[in-house]
C-alpha cells in the first residue's frame, strides 16, 4: 500500500495504545461523516486497521462493514464482470496474494455475501488463502483454522462453500477456469493426504463455466483425490 500521511483525526488516533468505541465514533463524525467514499479514504482505514494497537470489540465488525458497503456500493462491485473491476481491493489488502488478518478476510468474504455478482477474480483470491495456509501454515486463514491437520478438513470445506455457495446449480459447482485453476493448486496440496469425504464429492461436481454462465465443459479437475476419510472425532 503506497505511503501516505493520516488525515485528522486518523492522525491524532494512530498513534495511542489502543483503539476505543470513541475512536470509531470520531472516526465516523469527522473523517467518514458519509463512510468510506474513495480508495484513500479506504487506505486510511486500512492502515489504521494495520496499526500495532489493540483495539476494541467494536473495531472489527466497524471496520468489515464500513470498507464492505464501500467497495459493493460505492465501487459498485456487483456490477462487474471482470477481474480489474476488483483489482484495487485485492491491491490494497494483499498484493502479495497473502491475507494477513482474519478481519481482512471477512472483508473479502463479506463483499461477496453482499454483492448479487462480483469477478472471479475476488473468490479466486479467496481461495487461494487455503492455498496459503495448507502450503505455508501462514496468512489469516491459517490463523483461525482450528484443524492443524495437512489435508482438507470438515472447516475447509465449509470455508469453500461460503465463498462459493453462489456457484452451486442443479448439483453442480459451476466455476470460472480461474476458480478451477485455485482448486487445482489445492489439490496438488492434498492428493497425498488424509481429506475430509466432501471434499471428493465437490471435486467431482465441478465443471467449468463459460463467461455467459453456461457450462462449458463436463465436470474435471487435473487432481488425484485421496479417497480415505477423514475421522471427524478426532
Amino acid at each position: 500500500m503506497p505511503r501516505f500521511t493520516f488525515r485528522y483525526p486518523a492522525s491524532t488516533i494512530a498513534g495511542k495504545l489502543q483503539l476505543t468505541a470513541e475512536d470509531i465514533l470520531l472516526l465516523r463524525k469527522h473523517m467518514f461523516p458519509n463512510g468510506v467514499t474513495s480508495v484513500e479514504d479506504a487506505q486510511q482505514l486500512l492502515a489504521l486497521h494495520r496499526a500495532e494497537q489493540e483495539k476494541c470489540a467494536e473495531w472489527n465488525n466497524w471496520f468489515v462493514e464500513t470498507l464492505a458497503a464501500f467497495a459493493v456500493v460505492h465501487c459498485h462491485l456487483q456490477h462487474a464482470a471482470t477481474g480489474p473491476d476488483a483489482g484495487w481491493l485485492i491491491d490494497i489488502l494483499s498484493p502479495s496474494g497473502k491475507i494477513e488478518t482474519p478481519a481482512e478476510l471477512e472483508l473479502v468474504l463479506h463483499v461477496m455475501e453482499m454483492a448479487d455478482r462480483v469477478p472471479d477474480a475476488l473468490p479466486a483470491f479467496a481461495l487461494d488463502q487455503l492455498c496459503v495456509a495448507l502450503e505455508t501454515g501462514t496468512g489469516a486463514y491459517a490463523s483461525i483454522r482450528g484443524n492443524k491437520r495437512l489435508g482438507i478438513a470438515a472447516e475447509d470445506i465449509e470455508f469453500i462453500f461460503r465463498i462459493l455457495r453462489g456457484s452451486l446449480f442443479g448439483g453442480r459447482m459451476l466455476l470460472s477456469k480461474r476458480e478451477v485453476a485455485v482448486f487445482d493448486r489445492i489439490g496438488a496440496l492434498v492428493h497425498d493426504r488424509v481429506n475430509h469425504p466432501a471434499w471428493k464429492s465437490l471435486t467431482q461436481s465441478i465443471a467449468v463455466r463459460s463467461p455467459d454462465g453456461h457450462v462449458s465443459a463436463s465436470p474435471w479437475l487435473k487432481m488425484q483425490v485421496n479417497d480415505a476419510a477423514l475421522d471427524l472425532a478426532a
